[in-house]
């Protein structure tokens, strides 16, 4: 009885025509700021999805241009090393070898990126294929080296032919991925200068 007496005559008697309308209009204002706020929720949280993915490709797209130029550069330096000191027949066969020391290889990117949260950012198989040619190289010039005559001539093939594979498997692989990275933040130009 005391509940319908307070409902009486005061603003929750929602059976008075103005009453009704101030409810209803309250719950559209409740609505609209729900509706309102999670509006502006989803639109922050894409943008902050959308600014971490580029920053991600832009980091990535650095990292792998690095190690790229790093296999690329000492790649050059051992077949430099055989152009100078292998002996090639007319059919590009290694036939025999001269006597020198092979370059000093730079590894300071590949080192680097053990203690980078970045690298395993990368594409799966170049981290593998990129650890399988050094592993494969340093293999190839610590053999190369210890050898001695026909058995260095074998060493000097394979090491080698493992540097022009390189050349057109791995290689070209990171600059395909290098271009995904370039091309995925270049289209996200709507950010603004961050």
């Amino acid at each position: 009885m005391f509940i319908k007496s307070l409902m009486i005559g005061t603003i929750f008697d929602v059976s008075k025509r103005q009453n009704a309308i101030f409810w209803v209009g309250q719950l559209a204002v409740i609505f609209s700021t729900i509706l309102g706020v999670y509006l502006a929720a989803s639109a922050g949280l894409k943008t902050a999805v959308e600014f971490h993915s580029v920053i991600s490709d832009e980091k990535n797209f650095y990292t792998l241009s690095a190690l790229k130029e790093e296999v690329s550069s000492n790649n050059q330096l051992v077949l430099d090393f055989a152009e100078q000191s292998f002996v090639f027949d007319d059919e590009g066969k290694i036939t025999a070898h001269r006597s020198g020391t092979l370059p000093t290889l730079n590894w300071f990117v590949w080192k680097t990126m053990t203690n980078a949260t970045e690298t395993l950012e990368l594409p799966v198989d170049i981290l593998k294929d990129t650890n399988r040619y050094y592993i494969d190289l340093l293999e190839e010039i610590d053999n190369f080296e210890r050898q001695a005559g026909r058995d260095k001539l074998f060493a000097a093939r394979r090491l080698y032919k493992l540097a022009n594979t390189i050349e057109a498997t791995l290689i070209t692989r990171m600059d395909e991925q290098i271009q995904t990275y370039r091309a995925r933040f270049n289209n996200h130009d709507n950010l603004g200068a961050y």
